[in-house]
């Protein structure tokens, strides 16, 4: 039996949402892992005693304890900002995913009938 074009196009619908919740899901997991490493670099400063260096692009740079302790608070913050941004959006486009594969179901259960 044929679906309905309508169907077809809720169901394309669908499928792009899922992509985009991927998506932003991995941008999550991508950040959480940033932030963990800010957090481990942090701690090793707090214990470093000696020189202080930094990557920049390709070079090492060396720099004090302090200027690297502001940095990595500046990435952290951030990196904090874009993750509370993409949560909201990864909990809306969720919420619209779910409903939409409820519809969607119900749907598919009448054509089939």
């Amino acid at each position: 039996m044929e679906m309905n074009e309508e169907l077809v196009k809720k169901l394309r619908e669908y499928e792009s949402m899922e992509k985009q919740l991927q998506s932003i899901l991995l941008q999550v997991n991508q950040l959480k892992l940033q932030l963990s490493e800010i957090d481990l670099a942090t701690k090793s400063l707090d214990n470093a005693k000696d020189d202080i260096y930094r990557s920049v692009g390709s070079i090492m740079i060396k720099t004090t304890k302090e200027d690297a302790l502001k940095d990595l608070n500046n990435k952290k913050e951030m990196f904090e900002v874009r993750l509370a941004s993409l949560e909201r959006q990864q909990q809306d486009l969720g919420g619209k995913v779910s409903g939409m594969r409820t519809e969607l179901q119900q749907q598919m259960g009448n054509v089939k009938q």
